[in-house]
């Protein structure tokens, strides 16, 4: 019976090549279906591809034939040769990337250069109805693309016409159609020519189809099993796509998704019922253009039940760091018949981890749960009902139990295993019939993590480094578990101190990732300068430091008023160049920023005086520093020495009360000297004055010279500097610091000192 189909198949798709079908030609041309070709743009000598576009409005099209002919003074087809006869080359793309030929016809091209028609290309597509590949009712897709060579020689701006028609009265013509995948729908399409340009621009371009990433197929797992993966589609021109599912089984979701230029979705099936399934992911973009791809789902048919260690390397491993409690190893049952008492081993290693208690999951309602230590590394479990109670179907979860456990806080970091032994089941509660053996698995593992290794796949390497940074920036969230292998110093953060101590052990530069030399000196001191604004006016906010010692990285969170000012893209300083900077700023009113060192050989941000970091401010409303500078603070700042150790912060957070003014120095630029004028505020802790020192430093935050140093009575002071350090001596020309410094309050700017 399917010879006779499929020779019938190969007869229709035939008839659209033979000449004499004058019962084809009587159905005319159809106004909803169209092949055309698209636009391409090359130089003389250059290789260009045409693609061929389908909208196919009435039927789902598995076979197609084609026929085009071109200017060979202006192009030629890319062909192979067998010596007689010449194949041009072609690519399958969009809904046909995996489309499979009717093998007893073949498919391809022939390039026939001096017929009566003239350079004809003629080709046949039949698709195999046994392996269906099928571009969906709709459209426009992108099913082929074909290739030319540009001839020397030709003039620019030669426009030549890729002609696609039909033909039936000279040997050797065809008439172009389409058809389903049982051969019995044919129809003959409306046929548009395609066009390429010599020219030394690409000119506008046809839009490219959606891509969707390649998806391993087929899928092979048990019955009962949860299948899990996920699918990425992308537009190359970054316009909306829309990712969906078609022909899903019953059970699986595939949420429909759409996004600009990239989105992802997760198909999950989460308990696979026997045979094979072929599922379609379908992406669409702005253009209307869709691709597809399918994977096939080879789901067998188990026929004994069976327990396991739901943590292993191929469902993700349960275990932490050494010392971690209340770890939940997951035991799991994949049933296909009723069960009426489960009994096994548990088998550990028991200088790794210890077991502290078993509690039993919804699947065991009414069961009571029996364990004794029958050797000091393996544990017997024995659980049934005392009224024939049952083990639950599957809901959300195969779990029957949870056997609760303990890291030992000398346990290395590695894989052990957590193995089941001797299991039993109870499937019929007559006392004639005994238990049966139950079919376990064992390559169940207990995994001890390794500090540093925050995204849990050792080794500790890169990708726990994007994973962090993506943490402290904000983009998405630990696990407890995750949580605990970044927070390599056990503080009550996983922060920059972490990641620079984690990049270093990555570097080579220390032998683990927490470090064992902690930072005992001085704090630092991080101020905010930024001058008065007005409405609509954009100035430069800098981030001074003090640093009492070279650091590797700083994260810092600053606060605003977004109705008053909207920050920009934060810009490394001189002193900070070498750095990497990631920032995340939702408009909020917090904005996140984390700066490290890349590499030893990249440097770190030496000690002293100087700005590490600046950010352009836009005013929406005026800002003054007497009046909170837009609502700017610093809430929160960590710094990382370059071991890896934190380096103390005095005082951030809300502004302290003003004490002091600083004005800018003039004239600025200056030489030989300018002036500079400060004010001493009343306040009610100090309502007298206070005591300040004025010191200049140079750009690599060295103390050149103190001009002042006293108590002060509130009031106006101005003091010249000269250009000269405490001993006389002349300074070079360039960037240099003034620094107002009381005993809780610092305020700096900056001034240049010229030729």
């Amino acid at each position: 019976m399917v010879m006779r189909r499929l020779k019938f198949f190969i007869i229709l798709v035939l008839a659209g090549v033979i000449l004499t079908a004058p019962n084809l030609m009587a159905q005319g041309e159809s106004t909803v279906d169209t092949l055309r070709f698209g636009e391409s743009y090359g130089l003389p000598g250059d290789t260009v591809e045409m693609i061929l576009y389908l909208k196919n409005a009435s039927i789902e099209v598995a076979s197609w034939n084609l026929q085009y002919r071109v200017d060979t003074n202006v192009i030629k087809p890319i062909v192979e040769t067998d010596g007689t006869n010449f194949y041009p080359t072609y690519e399958l793309i969009g809904p046909m990337t995996d489309w499979v030929p009717f093998g007893a016809v073949g498919a391809g091209l022939n390039y026939f250069p001096e017929s009566p028609l003239g350079a004809l290309i003629t080709g046949i597509f039949p698709g195999d109805p046994d392996q269906p590949v099928t571009a969906p009712t709709g459209g426009p897709w992108q099913i082929m693309k074909v290739f030319f060579e540009i001839q020397e020689g030709v003039a620019l701006n030669t426009e030549t016409t890729v002609d696609i028609f039909s033909d039936f009265s000279t040997s050797g013509g065809i008439i172009i159609t389409i058809s389903d995948i049982t051969g019995l729908n044919i129809v003959e399409p409306t046929l548009v020519d395609g066009t390429i340009i010599v020219a030394d621009t690409t000119g506008p371009v046809e839009p490219d189809a959606p891509v969707i990433d390649p998806i391993t197929s087929p899928i092979t797992v048990q019955q009962n099993e949860t299948v899990n993966f996920t699918v990425r589609a992308t537009d190359p021109e970054g316009s909306t796509v829309t990712l969906s599912a078609l022909n899903l089984p019953t059970g699986a979701t595939f949420p429909e998704v759409s996004g600009t230029g990239e989105v992802t979705g997760t198909f999950n099936w989460p308990s696979a019922q026997p045979g094979t399934w072929n599922v379609t992911f379908r992406a669409i973009d702005a253009d209307n253009l869709t691709t597809q791809r399918s994977v096939q789902i080879i789901v067998q048919e188990i026929l004994r039940d069976e327990i396991y260690v739901a943590s292993s390397e191929e469902m993700g491993t349960r275990g932490g760091i050494a010392g971690t409690p209340g770890v939940a190893v997951p035991i799991d049952l994949r049933d296909i018949q009723t069960i009426y008492g489960i009994q096994f081993d548990l088998q550990y290693d028991n200088t790794i981890c210890s077991v502290d208690s078993v509690t039993p999951t919804a699947r065991l309602t009414g069961f009571t749960i029996y364990e004794n230590m029958v050797e000091p590394s393996v544990l017997r479990l024995v659980t049934f009902g005392t009224n024939n109670e049952s083990v639950q179907p599957v809901e959300e979860s195969r779990t029957i139990m949870n056997v609760w456990m303990t890291v030992n806080t000398t346990a290395l970091a590695g894989s052990y295993p957590l193995t089941i032994l001797n299991a039993y089941e109870s499937i019929n509660p007559d006392p004639e019939v005994g238990s049966i053996p139950l079919e376990f698995r064992d390559d169940g593992i207990f995994q001890v993590d390794a500090l540093g290794d925050v995204n849990l796949h050792p080794p500790v390497d890169v990708a726990d480094l994007v994973s962090l940074v993506g943490y402290i920036i904000g983009d998405w969230s630990l696990t407890e578990r995750q949580f605990r292998a970044a927070n390599v110093n056990a503080d009550s953060e996983a922060n920059v101190v972490d990641l620079v101590s984690i990049l270093n052990y990555i570097l080579g530069l220390s032998t683990e990732p927490n470090p064992t030399n902690l930072y005992d000196g001085p704090g630092a001191d991080v101020d905010i300068a930024l001058g008065d604004l007005i409405a609509g006016q954009t100035g430069l906010m800098s981030i001074n430091a003090d640093l009492p010692a070279d650091i590797g990285g700083a994260q810092m969170e600053i606060a605003y008023d977004p109705e008053k000012v909207m920050l920009e893209a934060p810009q490394l300083s001189d002193r900070s160049g070498e750095f990497y900077l990631r920032y995340r700023d939702k408009g909020d009113g917090r904005m996140v920023v984390l700066m490290h060192y890349r590499s030893s050989s990249s440097g770190t941000i030496p000690a002293g005086l100087g700005d590490i970091l600046s950010i352009p401010v836009h005013a929406i409303d005026d800002v003054s520093e007497t009046e909170g500078r837009g609502g700017i603070r610093l809430n929160k700042i960590v710094l990382s020495s370059a071991e890896g150790s934190e380096i103390p912060v005095n005082g951030y957070g809300p502004p302290l009360p003003t004490r002091f003014n600083l004005a800018q120095n003039y004239p600025n630029p200056f030489n030989p000297s300018t002036t500079i004028t400060f004010e001493i505020l009343a306040s009610n802790t100090n309502p007298g004055g206070a005591e300040i020192d004025l010191v200049i430093y140079n750009i690599l935050g060295q103390k050149v010279k103190t001009l002042t140093s006293g108590f002060y009575a509130p009031g106006e002071y101005t003091v010249v500097w000269d250009g000269t350090d405490e001993s006389g001596g002349r300074q070079a020309s360039g960037v240099y610091f003034y620094s107002l410094i009381s005993e809780d309050t610092r305020k700096t700017k900056k001034m240049v000192l010229t030729k």
